[in-house]
């Protein structure tokens, strides 16, 4: 065990340590750096500034208290204030300028609110709430926007503003049609058919839109929404009798396909199941007439 001298006294570095408060591995550290003992066992021990290389170093202003700090050109892009404190100032200032750039007064019930960073990029943020801003939703939803829209995606595409990805390019890409029978292929058909069950159980608005087969003829499907549409504009009423066919209808050509009726929404109505089972193949107007309407 190695000895040190100093100031008439001969001790251990851990005794040494004890004796004068300082960490051992401090003493050690210094020592080690070739600090000559009575320099070491100092409380206070001053060291030679060490003089960076200015060629890697840059000089900047912070951006909270505006004084000159020197900094390694690797935290150039990085550090934009000289201490902790003033990084956390200028934090908070940035953030009272935005929310005071964001500041907005709705157009509809003329109350202050703040617009999120992605709408006010794009322009976006003129109402407090989805429901002030509904009636532009009721807008964007009429047919003749939705053309408009259509017409504004081909001119974007045409003129390069807007690249579809198509195929494998596509982030969705599952390997197309084969892949999909591939994969369909190795799944279990009474899952599927279950599957399929339950879908058809779970919307059967859906599954009647899709039906294609109509007294054998193969004929097109129905646009997508039609039923609910068309329960709607009835209000779940049958046409007929005026019966509540919110649970349980059947959905029945108004001039029959016997008789050259079109499987399209314009020939459409929904019917209760009495209803539609006397209507049969018969003629609209025989059929309300036989029902004591005056038509």
């Amino acid at each position: 065990m190695k000895i040190y001298e100093h100031g008439g006294l001969r001790m251990t570095l851990k005794e040494w340590a004890v004796h004068l408060g300082i960490q051992r591995k401090t003493l050690w550290t210094r020592l080690r750096d070739g600090m000559p003992p009575e320099k070491a066992f100092q409380t206070v021990v001053t060291r030679a500034a060490v003089k960076r290389d200015q060629s890697r170093t840059v000089t900047k202003t912070c951006e909270h208290c505006e004084r000159s700090f020197t900094i390694p050109k690797c935290r150039d892009p990085l550090d934009r204030a000289c201490s902790p404190e003033c990084r956390a100032g200028a934090r908070a200032t940035r953030a009272a300028e935005s929310a005071a750039a964001r500041q907005r007064t709705c157009e509809k019930c003329g109350k202050a609110f703040l617009v999120r960073g992605s709408k006010e990029k794009h322009g976006l943020g003129r109402f407090c709430s989805r429901s002030c801003g509904e009636h532009l939703l009721e807008l964007g939803r009429k047919p003749e926007a939705r053309k408009k829209s259509g017409q504004q995606r081909k001119l974007s595409v045409a003129e390069g503003r807007l690249v579809l990805k198509r195929g494998h390019e596509h982030p969705s890409w599952k390997g197309g049609h084969e892949a999909y029978l591939a994969r369909r292929a190795k799944k279990d058909p009474a899952e599927r058919a279950e599957k399929r069950r339950a879908y058809i159980k779970a919307h059967p608005d859906k599954a009647r839109e899709w039906s294609r087969k109509r007294r054998g003829a193969i004929v097109a499907r129905l646009p997508r929404g039609t039923i609910k549409k068309l329960g709607a504009l009835q209000r779940w009423k049958c046409v007929a009798c005026c019966c509540d066919i919110a649970s349980k209808f059947h959905v029945d050509h108004i001039v029959p396909l016997a008789r050259g009726g079109a499987h399209e929404p314009s020939n459409i109505q929904l019917l209760c199941p009495t209803c539609n089972v006397r209507k049969s193949a018969k003629h609209p107007i025989d059929f309300m007439q036989s029902k004591g309407y005056l038509l």
